[in-house]
C-alpha cells in the first residue's frame, strides 16, 4: 500500500479518489475500523500537514463522534496547528 511505500502523496490520492466516488462511503477501506477521513488524516499528519490533517479529523469526528482515537487524534493535530 502506498502508505507503508512511504508514498504519502500517492496515498492522499487514493483516499480523495475513495471520497469523491462515493463521499458517504466512510468505510472504502480494507481496515473496517477506520474511516477514509481517519486515515488520509493521518497521511497528512506523516507529511506534517496539520491543517489538513485536522480537517480530515473533524470530518471523521462528525461522521462518528464517539471514536476516542479519532478525538485523540484531532487534538493533537490542534496543537499542532498552534506550533
Amino acid at each position: 500500500m502506498c502508505v507503508e511505500d512511504g508514498n504519502y502523496g500517492a496515498a492522499i490520492d487514493a483516499y480523495t479518489r475513495a471520497l469523491q466516488l462515493n463521499p458517504f462511503n466512510t468505510r472504502a477501506l480494507k481496515d473496517q475500523s477506520n474511516s477514509t477521513y481517519f486515515v488520509r488524516g493521518e497521511v497528512y499528519r506523516s507529511k506534517s500537514d496539520f491543517r489538513s490533517a485536522l480537517a480530515d479529523f473533524q470530518k471523521a469526528l462528525a461522521l462518528t463522534p464517539a471514536d476516542d482515537p479519532g478525538r485523540t487524534n484531532m487534538l493533537s493535530a490542534i496543537e499542532s496547528v498552534k506550533r
